[in-house]
């Protein structure tokens, strides 16, 4: 079972003879010496389990445990603390803080390599459950499950988000009709690969999921409202582009997009921007967009905004 491993120890020696030891099962070791941005490491090297000491230079173990527990990016990520201290208290202060493990750096090599595999078959079957439970199976993006709890949690940490958050409803054009000309089985096949264009077309920190049916949402993390709708045709461009075929037929897909907005106060409400909208409403009006590319021809993408100043005029 190779995995990527991080050692947080306070020396480089302790930290090479655990490196030594974990790499004899082929996996990759990565060693710190301090906790300083310890979370967005184990992020940028797609860390599976954390080694960490409690003692460090500048930094105490169980606050390190903590932060990565606080964050959504680390929070499962299973962390052994590795410690010479020999307190039962160190050890269920560890544990309650959510630990996966306790190891003693007087435990044998073997013992070592054994904790570290039971800490990492259990992060796969968390992973297995999570993967059924929030994704869908056809499409393997996101669900509406997940969409509704993401968008929630985007909106609460609105104020941290510079240029705040777009929201893309998008819906397969004329679905019915290929569905009913090509067969269900063409039409999950055009669903899932209108699902793998539109996850090329996104950025870090964005997140697509199938609404229901054909239609598909995505959240778009800090853009602003011209970005989003940008992102909007990027992926309609994309599923466009895509050139599906059936017994040798080329099979032209395409996708209306209905792009909201929220956040973003610097913006002063230009744009969409500065206003703050519930969840429902940010969906409503997304989705009023989509009708409206809909009603205007399909296969194209329509902001919010947009409508609303062709209104007032």
């Amino acid at each position: 079972m190779q995995a990527n491993v991080l050692i947080v120890e306070d020396s480089m020696v302790s930290g090479y003879i655990l490196k030594n030891i974990i790499e004899q099962e082929g996996n990759t070791v990565y060693i710190s010496t301090d906790g300083n941005r310890l979370v967005e490491l184990v992020v940028e090297k797609h860390i599976d389990i954390v080694l960490l000491n409690i003692v460090l230079p500048e930094a105490n173990g169980f606050d390190l445990l903590k932060a990565l527990q606080d964050a959504d990016e680390t929070k499962d990520i299973p962390v052994i603390i590795v410690s010479g201290a020999t307190s039962v208290l160190d050890v269920k202060r560890a544990l309650d803080g959510g630990a996966a493990d306790f190891i003693r750096k007087s435990c044998e090599p073997l013992e070592i390599v054994a904790r570290v595999h039971a800490a990492l078959k259990l992060k796969r079957k968390h992973e297995q459950l999570v993967l059924s439970s929030e994704r869908d199976h056809l499409t393997q993006l996101f669900n509406k499950r997940f969409f509704n709890n993401k968008l929630e949690k985007q909106l609460q940490e609105l104020a941290q988000i510079p240029n705040g958050i777009g929201l893309v409803m998008l819906d397969c054009d004329n679905f019915k009709s290929i569905n009913d000309i090509y067969g269900h089985t063409f039409g999950d096949y055009e669903l899932a690969s209108v699902a793998n264009s539109v996850s090329k077309s996104l950025k870090f920190g964005d997140y697509a999921c199938r609404f229901g049916g054909e239609e598909f949402s995505v959240i778009l993390n800090n853009v602003t409202p011209f970005q989003a709708y940008v992102i909007a045709e990027r992926i309609r461009m994309n599923v466009e582009k895509m050139g599906l075929m059936n017994q040798s037929q080329p099979i032209v897909v395409t996708t209306s997009c209905g792009v909201s907005h929220t956040g973003g106060s610097h913006l002063g409400g230009q744009n969409g921007g500065g206003e703050e909208k519930a969840s429902a409403q940010l969906v409503n009006e997304a989705d009023t967009a989509l009708y409206e590319a809909k009603r205007r021809g399909r296969n194209q993408s329509v902001l919010y905004t947009d409508i609303n100043d062709q209104l007032d005029m």
